[in-house]
């Protein structure tokens, strides 16, 4: 059985002037990451199903069978909105100021060419995908056919696959084709 634990420092304001400011960042970024890894405890396996691919490039060669994520299900904003604020000293309404803020930002230094890096969790930039021209002289921006945000995730927001657990589910076809005949 998993258990959690919470707790709270009251610091008074008398005290707050004599605290050495980076031990005190030290130890809240320490906590942070215990935190994280006992959120992990609770989290379940990540759901996969076999799926036969075939082979394109290769035709003669047999199919092959692949491992393949399935999404349990979608968490809502406001799930997401509350689990964030349960965690934090922030309100729901200021968890959401903040990620509007985020999304705001990234967009902005993004089209100014930059690439945003987010510690712990990526870097975020634009990818152009273009089509060829015959000389350089005749390329023009007509000739690029769509904008992609690009992301690269830190290490840290990976999960080792050495430890991580797996569980095969069902494909969604025959999940739906089940419930298909369980209605008729």
């Amino acid at each position: 059985m998993n258990t959690q634990f919470f707790f709270s420092l009251f610091i008074p304001d008398i005290c707050r002037d004599h605290l050495n400011k980076k031990a005190f960042e030290f130890n809240r970024s320490r906590e942070i990451k215990i935190n994280y890894k006992l959120k992990n405890e609770f989290i379940m396996a990540i759901p996969y199903s076999i799926m036969k691919r075939e082979n394109f490039i290769k035709p003669e060669e047999p199919a092959r069978f692949y491992a393949c994520h399935q999404i349990r299900k979608s968490i809502s904003t406001n799930k997401f909105l509350d689990d964030i604020a349960w965690g934090t000293a922030l309100t729901k309404s200021e968890v959401y100021g903040v990620i509007v803020s985020l999304v705001r930002e990234l967009k902005k230094h993004m089209l100014a060419g930059n690439c945003v890096d987010l510690v712990d969790f990526g870097k975020f930039s634009y990818h152009i995908h273009s089509a060829g021209a015959i000389s350089e002289e005749a390329f023009t921006t007509d000739f690029i056919r769509k904008v992609k945000v690009h992301f690269v995730p830190d290490a840290e927001f990976v999960p080792d696959v050495k430890k991580v657990e797996f569980e095969r589910v069902l494909p969604v076809k025959i999940k739906k084709e089940m419930l298909r005949r369980n209605k008729e």
